[in-house]
């Protein structure tokens, strides 16, 4: 069974919201810097490890499960993004301040990054 998500509004705020689905970063915005988010402005769908789709507003990005209507986890406490990328199992954040965050499940393999040089 194929099943089409024709909007994000079919996503409740609620779970949007969630604290619990929210993904850590070493380096987050500032508690003094944060604000209170109001309605939400999503950017495009991209396709995410065949089966997860991720979008974005202008200070948290969203991994969404369409089987399920859910939303599998959020990145938040971001500088202001300015766009988002997707590559097999990565998710490359860019936000303001010349600051680019890359979200995975497993670290970068810094050794071959190296020998490849």
């Amino acid at each position: 069974m194929v099943r089409v998500v024709t909007s994000i509004s079919a996503f409740s705020q609620d779970a949007l919201m969630k604290e619990n689905n929210r993904t850590p970063l070493i380096n987050p915005v500032s508690s003094r810097v944060r604000h209170v988010r109001g309605d939400h402005q999503f950017g495009p769908l991209l396709v995410f490890r065949e089966h997860l789709l991720v979008t974005y507003s202008s200070d948290m990005v969203y991994i969404l499960n369409p089987a399920t209507i859910s939303v599998v986890a959020t990145v938040a406490d971001l500088r202001g993004v300015l766009d988002v990328a997707v590559n097999k199992d990565e998710i490359f954040i860019l936000e303001g301040e010349r600051s680019l965050i890359r979200v995975a499940y497993a670290p970068e393999n810094i050794v071959s990054l190296v020998q490849g040089w």
